[in-house]
């Protein structure tokens, strides 16, 4: 029997081939959805894993930096050395403590040259674009290092 509504109509008598289309139809729709959570998920899962690296090499960089301040202690010992042997041989204090300060510069200008050649401050680009609180944190991190190296130098001249 056809049942018509204007220009549909409808046909009533069961026939294989409807059924075989209506089922494909579902079961395509099934597998686009499943697909595509699929997609979904694993676009989610590289783009965690993009920031999980950029965040290891920025913490990896933050390290080096702290690695190569303390570095200036283990510099300046042998500076010592040699400055207690030059005030053993006259003790001439004024020319000691000028050879202490011109070493102690050019060894601290080292240290600040080999963090410039590391790149450390540029580090974070590839967090800025998932999160814009990573500028923030890590400006933050960046004043703590240089205001900690700034203090050592201040209280190593002490």
């Amino acid at each position: 029997m056809i049942y018509n509504w204007g220009p549909l109509s409808i046909d009533t008598k069961f026939d294989m081939g409807n059924v075989l289309t209506a089922v494909s139809i579902f079961a395509s729709a099934i597998f686009f959805m499943y697909s595509f959570r699929k997609d979904r998920e694993l676009r989610k899962s590289e783009r965690a894993n993009k920031i999980r690296n950029a965040a290891a090499v920025t913490i990896s960089k933050l390290d080096r930096w702290r690695e190569i301040s303390i570095s200036l202690f283990e510099e300046i010992q042998p500076l010592f050395v040699t400055i207690t042997e030059l005030m053993s041989k006259d003790f001439n204090v004024i020319e000691s403590r000028d050879n202490l300060w011109k070493e102690l510069s050019l060894i601290n200008i080292k240290i600040y040259d080999i963090i410039r050649k590391e790149d450390i401050e540029t580090v974070p680009v590839d967090l800025y674009g998932y999160n814009q609180e990573v500028r923030d944190l890590f400006n933050k991190s960046l004043d703590m290092l240089k205001k900690e190296q700034v203090y050592r130098c201040l209280k190593l001249s002490s």
